[in-house]
C-alpha cells in the first residue's frame, strides 16, 4: 500500500500487521460506543423532559448517587 503521509510518500504499512489490526478494532469498538451513546440519549432526554414537566425531578441513570447506592 503506497500512498502519502503529511507530504512524505509512504511505501508499504504505516503499523505492523498486529497493531494495525488492534487500532481498527478500537476505532469500531469507540464508534459503537458513541452511537449507543447518541442513540440512549435521546429517550433519556425525553423521559427527563417529561418527568419535569410533571412536576418530578429525575435523574439520568448511572449519575453519581445510583453509582454509590451499588457500592
Amino acid at each position: 500500500m503506497d500512498g502519502q503521509f503529511y507530504g512524505y510518500t509512504v511505501s508499504g504499512p504505516l503499523f505492523p500487521p498486529a497493531l494495525d489490526a488492534a487500532a481498527k478494532t478500537g476505532s469500531v469498538a469507540l464508534v459503537v460506543v458513541a452511537l449507543l451513546a447518541v442513540v440512549a440519549t435521546i429517550p433519556l432526554a425525553a423521559f427527563a423532559t417529561w418527568r419535569a414537566a410533571m412536576g418530578a425531578p429525575w435523574s439520568y441513570p448511572l449519575a453519581a448517587s445510583v453509582i454509590e447506592r451499588l457500592t
